[in-house]
């Protein structure tokens, strides 16, 4: 397995986005992130045509079962900023 390179960082509103969910769940997401985004978080998605308002940056995602999580990423500074947690439909 390859280490962590990135460093996660998660929006405020993101804790309230989790404590909604169920423990099981809440622990698959965050599997997902530290495996996958911490990695590379290229393994996403990009979302056409869509970009964080605070910092700019293009928006992605990533599918965990029936929920995504929505981050941008600084490749020059190796961080990921996760903004958001929720169902498919609705995020």
């Amino acid at each position: 397995m390859t280490e962590p390179v990135w460093e996660v960082r998660y929006k405020r509103s993101v804790a309230a986005d989790v404590r909604r969910l169920d423990a099981s769940l809440r622990r698959r997401i965050r599997a997902s992130i530290e495996e996958r985004l911490a990695v590379d978080p290229r393994r996403g998605k990009r979302l056409s045509g869509l970009a964080d308002h605070e910092t700019g940056r293009p928006l992605w995602s990533l599918r965990v079962g029936d929920y995504r999580v929505i981050y941008v990423f600084s490749p020059r500074e190796l961080w990921v900023l996760v903004v958001r947690v929720g169902p498919r439909g609705g995020v």
